[in-house]
């Protein structure tokens, strides 16, 4: 009997924890971050077009060693006490931005990825060659992630900065993924809405 009762017990044991595990992965599945935003489902092609425009001015600036032009296109949240909100580089952002970045040459770039979600909470992933490689090298590479956010109806860049506020949108786990669906929407033409 008692052989019975400690059966018993276990089998209810491993039953109960397995159907926590269940329910556990089913909430993992339902991240939200997969549901659009009420902002995403607003935005158009017009937008992320004008995201990318943005970013290619931005890479240029940095490819002819334009940094001061680069750095002058930059914003980074500053909070008031009550508030955050973008502003400009000011004068010592700029020089810290300009002495990190000519040690960085960036000879070509590929966006891998953009991601909108809301105002200001937005990623595009940039994929940055520092230095091509020789015959069968691989290139020199690095990543950068600039936040836009959409701040009195026009799209502004927020570098990617913890010391100032901002972190990346896409999980780690995620961005592989994001690269992918990315591609796949470059390769589709966008058809224009009905009028």
């Amino acid at each position: 009997m008692k052989k019975l009762t400690y059966f018993l017990l276990l089998t209810t044991i491993i039953f109960i924890s397995s159907c926590s595990s269940c329910s556990n992965k089913e909430n993992k599945d339902k991240d939200d971050f997969d549901i659009p935003t009420e902002f995403e489902e607003h935005l158009t092609g017009k937008d992320t077009a004008e995201v990318k425009e943005m970013v290619a001015v931005f890479i240029e600036h940095l490819k002819n060693e334009r940094y001061y032009d680069a750095a002058g296109m930059l914003y980074r949240f500053e909070n008031d006490g009550s508030s955050r909100y973008p502003r400009l580089y000011n004068n010592e952002d700029i020089e810290r931005f300009v002495k990190v970045h000519k040690m960085l040459p960036v000879e070509d770039y590929e966006i891998e990825y953009m991601r909108f979600r809301e105002k200001e909470t937005n990623e595009v992933c940039i994929s940055i060659i520092m230095k091509r490689g020789e015959t069968k090298d691989k290139d020199n590479k690095s990543k950068i992630f600039l936040n836009p956010i959409y701040h009195n109806n026009q799209w502004c860049l927020v570098t990617n900065d913890t010391f100032h506020g901002t972190n990346t949108v896409v999980p780690v786990a995620k961005r592989d993924s994001m690269t992918k669906v990315y591609q796949d929407q470059q390769k589709i033409p966008e058809i224009p809405p009905k009028r």
